[in-house]
């Protein structure tokens, strides 16, 4: 995903970039994103791979920081709802 600011292809799989272009600390990075501090450091040090919805969400704050981390604050101070789908959406039938 080169260019986004987050993610740089490293070969196929992508690694993060330092994350002090975002002024936060990895403790507040990884709090905003709502995952263990260990997990962004793992990312960040290649030992595990970005599972897709992450990379997503990555790509997300890569091109609007401001806009998906106060989505994502306001999700959790809001305690949304999480959202029923159907058996089909989640692989069972």
């Amino acid at each position: 995903m080169t260019g986004t600011g987050v993610l740089e292809e490293a070969g196929t799989r992508p690694s993060l970039r330092p994350l002090s272009w975002t002024g936060m600390t990895q403790e507040e990075f990884a709090a905003a994103l709502g995952i263990p501090v260990a997990t962004l450091r793992n990312w960040e040090q290649g030992r595990n791979a970005i599972d897709p919805a992450a990379r997503s969400l990555l790509i997300l704050v890569a091109r609007d920081p401001e806009g998906t981390l106060a989505a994502l604050a306001a999700a959790r101070s809001a305690g949304a709802p999480r959202r029923k789908f159907p058996d089909a959406v989640r692989g069972r039938e």
